[in-house]
């Protein structure tokens, strides 16, 4: 029997043991399996129970490595655990008026001790609670201390912890925890919790160790793994992970850094008692005092300025979004946009509101003035979002994206916080529910109604301002919010060929349309000043009917989502069939018939020999100085849009004339050309010359249309020909070097060219060039004479002294 047999052979009777015995394995034993259940569910006599077993050093590394996805939010977990203590403080001091010292969270990193120091004069706790709460996975005493003043009063609705796994974001960068707590009630004992690994820990009583100057309270010192010293033992880090993270958090947070002090500053306050520095420097505890050596000093001299440590707060933010809109003026409301997101500018509009309903929440919505410079590149890390999600005033996540705000929106800045949002464990992420689809709602409808008044508004050059900023951002949501876009639309804002170069609204176009005008005319080009000189727009100049430009590449893809506005249809100027007035349309109708039966001869002729290039070819009722243009069709790629499609850098440039309709040329019957070609047709089919002239109607036209040639060389050569005819030459004679033909130049050569010419000797030219070089010395000449009569000595002053001694030597000696 083979090894493969024997091992199959072995696990089905290993499994029919295991079935026939029916002894399932359980936590590593085998435990006897009891007669089902009675039928109300209720136990058999002979039914054991039993409880879920597991490896608490397992399940405590799944919490420490798995729960989170970035290391930063241990400081945030901590920072917001001191709150909580605080929180529950503040709570027991108005429900018992219970005394405690004044609340403060204090943080230190030392990197010299590779230590991170987090410090709060909160509730404190007993040798029991950090027993049960420090030492049991998952169990919340904050979430315990709710459910003990839930039904009493909500005073404690600012409590962060949830769900008793916060603290052990410790291990993320420490090898080793303390926690040093003291109980406030009076004559309480403090006691040191100890872990030094994920499978046990110690709890012993400890009257020595420091609070941080608290009388009670709790400090949490991490001692960092090697590799996370540099980053979390360094103050500039420290303090920016507060900032992100906390700095709206209601009690203060104070961190202990370097400041530099002026001349003679020899001591300075410090609310640490007990602290010795790097350099030796210690606290005097009866001033609580930074004593500084200082040489100087104590010589009697005046100290240089020099760098000493105290504690700074860097939480001075104040949660604006939870007061009343009516109680703050404008300008706090610029002063936060300005401290909250960095930029030196004031924002445009802000709107601030309340959401209530299923999920309750605040927000604060602004809109800069300017973009961000990677705001409409899609390849850009999106590592600064633009909302930022709170719960409870300590930053949850500003990655939601599109889940918080549309992509259209990722222009706004702000804030989102919410009491109730339900969250995952690690607090990094939430968890996919209704709630934030109701808040995304409400955030994107208030911030319609924030652009619609900043559109409204008495100064116009405020929305055209934002315009200019923004205005791709409200075309897209045109394009992908199909729920809004009829209030978009009115947001939109374009140059017209009577704005006078300002930007003008599809309300404001309507308003000065004609009486007999049934449309709103646009076209698309890459440039304003070429779309306005188009010979597409020739009737409708004539009939002072105004045109909407669009330069903007992103408008080609808007259109096709905007048909109408109101009762007035969109019409490309660019297009087959445009359309005039009523009375215009019936004014032209004769003449447009009379004139496809007169030319059909010529329009048939085209077809033929532009077979592979046009879908067909009409008689134009839009034209009035030009023989010809090219449009699409009414589903066909405009001029614009295959510029656009060919400059884009991932695109197939030979799929794009497969892809596109063929075009269709419209000929004025009125024109001059058109009419002799139409003449030498019905005379000569075969006429070369009017085939040439044919093809040439038709490239040029291609041209003026905005469309590109697909073959340019034919093009130039075909031009090339015309030219030489209006010439009289022969364009096909064989090219010769030779310029004996061309006429001769009269001109008087320069000194250079007989330079070449002419042999060596002295001649003319020789002395006319001695002549300008003697010219050109005679300045010099003339100066060093007016030295020479000043001093008597001439030049010689400069290199010779009236005693014979070098000057030069006698300077440098000097000197």
């Amino acid at each position: 029997m083979s090894r493969a047999r024997r091992a199959v052979f072995l696990a089905l009777l290993l499994l029919a043991a295991v079935y026939s015995l029916r002894t399932p394995v359980i936590a590593g034993t085998l435990q006897d399996v009891p007669p089902p259940n009675q039928p109300d569910g209720t136990p058999t006599s002979t039914e054991q129970r039993f409880h879920y077993k597991a490896e608490t050093q397992r399940v405590m590394q799944l919490i420490v490595h798995s729960l989170y996805s970035n290391k930063d939010v241990f400081l945030r977990e901590l920072v917001s655990n001191a709150n909580d203590a605080l929180e529950k403080l503040r709570v027991l001091r108005l429900r018992e008026g219970v005394e405690a010292a004044e609340p403060a969270i204090r943080i230190r990193p030392d990197r010299h001790a590779k230590t991170l120091r987090i410090c709060d004069t909160g509730v404190g706790m007993t040798r029991d609670e950090l027993v049960n709460n420090l030492g049991t996975i998952a169990k919340s005493g904050t979430s315990q201390f709710l459910k003990q003043v839930r039904n009493a009063d909500n005073d404690a609705a600012t409590l962060i912890g949830m769900f008793g796994v916060g603290f052990y974001s410790a291990f993320l960068v420490s090898d080793r925890v303390e926690v040093v707590s003291r109980h406030f009630a009076a004559n309480s004992s403090q006691y040191r919790w100890l872990g030094s690994d994920l499978d046990a820990f110690t709890v012993s009583p400890d009257e020595a160790a420091d609070l941080d100057g608290g009388q009670h309270g709790t400090c949490v010192t991490l001692h960092l793994k090697h590799d996370d010293v540099d980053r979390y033992a360094d103050v500039e880090k420290v303090e920016q992970l507060v900032t992100k993270y906390s700095q709206f958090t209601e009690f203060p947070i104070y961190l202990y850094k370097p400041v530099t002090a002026g001349a003679g500053a020899a001591a300075a306050k410090a609310t640490h008692a007990d602290f010795q520095q790097p350099d030796g420097s210690k606290v005097d505890e009866a001033t609580d005092e930074l004593l500084v050596e200082d040489a100087a000093a104590s010589d009697g001299g005046t100290s240089p300025a020099e760098t000493r440590y105290e504690y700074v707060r860097v939480n001075r933010a104040k949660p604006l979004w939870l007061r009343e809109p009516s109680t703050i003026a404008a300008e706090e409301y610029r002063q936060f946009y300005k401290d909250f997101t960095g930029d030196y500018g004031d924002p445009a509009e802000w709107t601030h509101f309340r959401g209530e309903g299923e999920v309750e929440f605040r927000a604060l919505l602004f809109v800069p003035q300017y973009p961000a410079f990677d705001l409409f590149d899609a390849t850009a890390k999106q590592g600064r979002e633009a909302v930022k999600l709170y719960v409870r005033r300590v930053l949850v996540t500003d990655r939601l994206g599109e889940k918080l705000l549309p992509r259209w929106l990722n222009f706004l800045r702000g804030i989102v916080d919410s009491d109730d949002l339900p969250m995952n464990v690690s607090r990094e992420m939430l968890q996919k529910h209704r709630a934030l689809a109701l808040i995304r709602r409400k955030l994107q409808h208030k911030a319609i109604q924030m652009l619609e008044r900043l559109a409204n508004a008495t100064d116009a050059n405020a929305y055209h301002s934002f315009w200019k900023s923004f205005g791709k951002s409200i075309k897209m949501g045109v394009i992908e919010e199909p729920t809004h876009r009829d209030k978009l639309v009115k947001l939109l804002r374009f140059k017209t060929s009577k704005s006078g170069g300002n930007l003008t609204s599809l309300d404001e176009y309507v308003s000065r349309m004609k009486r007999d005008q049934k449309s709103i005319y646009y076209i698309s080009g890459e440039r304003e000043g070429a779309i306005a000189k188009s010979p597409l727009l020739e009737k409708l100049r004539q009939r002072d009917y105004e045109v909407i430009f669009m330069s903007d590449p992103l408008d080609e893809y808007m259109l096709p989502h905007v048909p109408r506005y109101g009762n007035h249809k969109l019409s490309s100027a660019s297009r087959e069939k445009l359309r005039f007035g009523r009375n215009d349309t019936w004014e032209d109708l004769p003449k447009i018939k009379e004139a496809r039966a007169r030319l059909k001869p010529l329009r048939q002729y085209l077809e033929q020999v532009l077979a592979d290039k046009l879908e067909k070819v009409v008689v134009s009722s839009r034209l009035h100085e030009t023989p010809a243009v090219v449009v699409s069709g009414r589903y066909g790629y405009s001029a614009n849009m295959e510029r656009i499609l060919r400059a884009q850098a991932l695109s197939n440039p030979n799929a794009i004339p497969h892809q596109a309709p063929r075009k269709i040329l419209e000929l004025n019957p009125f024109h001059p050309v058109v009419k002799e070609l139409a003449k030498r047709i019905d005379k000569n089919p075969d006429d070369d010359t009017a085939k040439e002239t044919a093809i040439l109607l038709y490239e040029s036209a291609l041209i003026n249309s905005g469309y590109a040639l697909d073959e340019t060389s034919d093009f130039a050569s075909r031009m090339t020909r015309m030219m030489a005819e209006r010439l009289g030459v022969d364009g096909n004679v064989t090219i010769v070097e030779d310029l004996s033909d061309l006429p001769q130049v009269q001109r008087t050569p320069s000194l250079e060219e007989e330079h070449v010419e002419r042999d060596a000797e002295p001649g003319d030219w020789q002395r006319k060039l001695v002549d300008s070089q003697a010219m050109k010395a005679e300045p010099i000449g003339k100066m060093a004479a007016d030295a020479s009569d000043a001093d008597g000595h001439g030049w010689a002053h400069l290199g010779k002294s009236t005693d014979g001694v070098d000057a030069d030597k006698s300077g440098r000696d000097e000197l």
